[in-house]
């Protein structure tokens, strides 16, 4: 990954590639860009908040989505971000935790720090 990110600040600096390339290609590889176009990304990278979730997390989505989050995986993620801080962006009309892209996150279950 060393050799990837070095390729990428040369390229950068001989202006080979633009910011917005360089963004994509650093994004790229944490498979993030297999996901978004190159316009939904420069959405995303501009719209990033930092949040605290409510505690009561799994009590709000179930409300708001109509959804029984009883799986090991819907366990798991309530309990990683009930209560916590994360980085989340807007993208489509919805929430999304940024490392955390599975769950569409209602704007109700967190509060705005950053």
């Amino acid at each position: 990954m060393k050799t990837k990110l070095s390729k990428i600040a040369d390229d950068l600096e001989q202006g080979t590639i633009t910011n917005n390339e360089a963004q994509a290609l650093l994004l790229g590889l944490i498979d993030i860009t297999k996901r978004f176009s190159f316009i939904e990304i420069n959405n995303i990278l501009s719209k990033p908040k930092l949040v605290l979730f409510k505690k009561d997390l799994k009590n709000i989505l179930i409300t708001e989505n109509g959804i029984d989050y009883k799986s090991s995986d819907d366990c798991q993620f309530i309990n990683k971000y009930a209560g916590k801080e994360a980085i989340v962006y807007e993208w489509c009309g919805g929430w999304w935790i940024a490392e955390d892209d599975d769950y569409l996150i209602p704007r109700i279950c967190f509060e705005t720090i950053d």
